[in-house]
């Protein structure tokens, strides 16, 4: 996740930077125990997410989201998070 973090901050945005942006996010909160860096790496990555036109990885962003927002978060909207992670892995196939 650190080579794509790294290739969309040289040349651009991609569909995967969202899901990268999220992966490291979750990394600096779980393993590094740096919960609210971690957590502004996901809150990016779900709004960069948003403004992408692809929706194809959409699952894996809010996937990944879910894991760092589970420690800073409500548990209810942690649930309701990986349901649409779900919902958003099935559409994509």
């Amino acid at each position: 996740s650190c080579r794509v973090i790294q290739l969309s901050l040289t040349y651009g945005m991609s569909p995967h930077s969202p899901s990268a942006f999220a992966q490291y996010g979750s990394y600096l909160a779980l393993i590094e125990d740096e919960f609210e860096e971690g957590y502004r790496y996901v809150k990016f990555a779900l709004s960069l997410m948003k403004k992408l036109p692809s929706r194809a990885h959409d699952g894996s962003t809010l996937f990944w989201s879910t894991h760092t927002r589970i420690h800073i978060e409500p548990m209810q909207s942690s649930i309701e998070c990986y349901l649409d992670a779900y919902k958003a892995h099935m559409k994509s196939g």
